[in-house]
């Protein structure tokens, strides 16, 4: 008992008030069964007392009664489970099923709080099995859930599907020693095939080569658990169906043409698109490395996307996507007259009739054109012009423009050819409205 407690101040009264019944007989029983029975009463006396406490302990109530596990996640190989228990008073604790568990040690601290250690074992079997600890403290009473899983919860995952080479996850955290195994030869095994209880586990396991025959093949891994507790691991391996495209995205330009591209594949397959104009050349078969399709020109100046779908494999399950995006006709490519023209807004515009071309071929590999309008007396001076040039590259020009006599551009801009055809070329000032279309190269 604690010094100061009630139950303290109760069993001193208790000794105070027996001590006096004491006295009383001693002097008032003379005779030798007098004498008998106050020694009787004497040797009752510690077991009254003992009695007296525990029934104070009894019917006590605690001011502070806490009772937690210290881990809620308990698998089969977790033998060991801690209980804390915070309480000010004296307190006991029990197993509802001591068949499979037993409380190996309760130790208490300063204040009646202290631990409870209980022994589980090992849970060979497939299934959970619960248990409960109660707790009891005086008047009240705290029970608590303990629940060990099963073996076939105690390997994540359970079964592993392997596809190709790549590798599958396992994880656990052993209660025991454990070891790990395996006696098919195209699985390939972690480097790390053992470890200590409590150690947490994460391992790779994988197979050693592709599965290229049709279906699946099977194996399997095991893990040991403290020497004597197999969990075997079902290993599944498929066949590994694959559509891999060299690239999944293609820009390509306004203009109609024919697109190739690489594929690598195990298995046949088709090709699908929803887009009316992009076109499949052929549906190849097994073994065929490069796959074409055409698409028509683009007759807007809004840009368009397409998506072409390679779909094989069982029920179409293996897919690979290219998707497609082709340009905008550029607006510029609908005027087919020689001229400077402005767009935008701006009033700065060669009218391209009653128009005479000049060229001039330079000693540098390039030439002059002069785009002259007669009706105002405008010319167009451009220098600098490539002789042979690709689409979509660039260069730098100088454009001057003159109206009777007085000047109203001279600079030099970089320009992009737009397109050409046999007749005529067709530029933008990179970074500007302005744009014109001459001759096409000097024959």
């Amino acid at each position: 008992m604690k010094p100061g407690s009630p139950k303290c101040y109760l069993g001193l009264l208790f000794t105070y008030l027996s001590g006096k019944m004491l006295i009383f007989a001693i002097t008032q029983l003379r005779t030798q069964m007098k004498r008998f029975i106050a020694k009787a009463f004497l040797l009752l006396l510690p077991l009254c007392l003992a009695v007296s406490c525990e029934l104070i302990e009894e019917f006590q109530t605690p001011t502070v009664f806490e009772v937690s596990l210290t881990s809620d996640s308990i698998n089969a190989s977790q033998t060991e489970v801690t209980a804390k228990v915070i309480c000010d008073i004296k307190w006991t604790a029990k197993l509802s099923d001591s068949s499979w568990g037993s409380i190996v040690e309760t130790a208490t601290s300063g204040g009646d709080t202290g631990i409870v250690v209980i022994d589980l074992g090992f849970n060979s079997g497939k299934e959970a099995r619960s248990n409960v600890l109660t707790v009891t403290a005086g008047t009240k009473t705290m029970s608590l859930n303990i629940t060990q899983e099963g073996l076939d919860a105690l390997v994540q995952p359970a079964k592993l599907q392997l596809r190709g080479q790549e590798p599958v996850t396992v994880e656990f955290k052993p209660g025991v020693n454990w070891t790990l195994a395996s006696g098919t030869e195209w699985i390939k095994l972690p480097e790390r095939t053992s470890g200590l209880a409590g150690v947490e586990v994460s391992l790779s396991i994988k197979a050693g080569e592709d599965f290229v025959d049709v279906g699946t093949r099977e194996g399997s891994v095991t893990f040991t658990f403290d020497g004597k507790y197999p969990v075997e691991v079902p290993v599944t391996q498929y066949q590994t169906d694959a559509i891999i495209l060299e690239t999944t995205s293609l820009e390509i330009d306004s203009k109609a043409q024919t697109v190739t591209v690489k594929v690598d594949y195990n298995t046949d397959y088709t090709v699908s698109t929803a887009s009316s104009w992009v076109h499949i050349v052929d549906t190849k078969a097994l073994n065929v490395d490069e796959f074409s399709f055409t698409v028509d020109a683009n007759p807007t100046s809004k840009d368009r996307t397409a998506s072409v779908v390679f779909a094989g494999g069982e029920n179409g399950k293996v897919s690979a996507t290219l998707s497609v995006l082709q340009e905008g006709r550029d607006a510029i490519l609908d005027n087919t007259g020689c001229g400077l023209y402005g767009v935008g807004g701006t009033d700065f515009l060669l009218v391209p009739n009653t128009m005479q071309v000049t060229r001039t071929l330079n000693g540098d590999g390039t030439y002059t054109c002069r785009l002259i309008v007669f009706r105002d007396l405008t010319v167009c001076t451009l220098t600098g012009l490539p002789v042979v040039q690709e689409d979509d590259s660039k260069c730098t020009l100088n454009l001057s423009v003159t109206r009777a006599g007085a000047s109203l551009l001279n600079k030099n801009a970089e320009c992009i050819l737009v397109g050409q055809s046999d007749e005529l070329r067709w530029y933008r000032i990179v970074g500007g409205s302005e744009y014109f279309i001459i001759p096409g190269s000097i024959q």
